[in-house]
């Protein structure tokens, strides 16, 4: 009688076990996969601006307001953190 008890006993302690291990392991790519979308969002909205912009007469050289804008979203992007 003991023996089935404990026996019962260590099933459900496996079997909670189990699941708890797949309840974790949803957690983690839950997380994994907002990370990756929060990763590409960023990309998509702050690599889109200039650094270098090209004169009418082919010579490139820095804009200082196109460097404003571009360090701006620099430290807005690493604000959100």
């Amino acid at each position: 009688m003991f023996a089935d008890i404990a026996w019962l006993i260590a099933a459900a302690v496996i079997i909670d076990g189990f699941i708890i291990g797949l309840l974790a392991a949803a957690a983690v790519w839950v997380v994994v996969l907002a990370v990756r979308l929060v990763r590409r969002t960023r990309a998509r909205r702050y690599v889109t601006v200039p650094i270098v912009d090209i004169d009418r007469d082919g010579a490139i050289r820095l804009a200082a307001d196109t460097m404003h804008r571009s360090l701006t979203a620099a430290v807005q992007a690493g604000g959100k953190r």
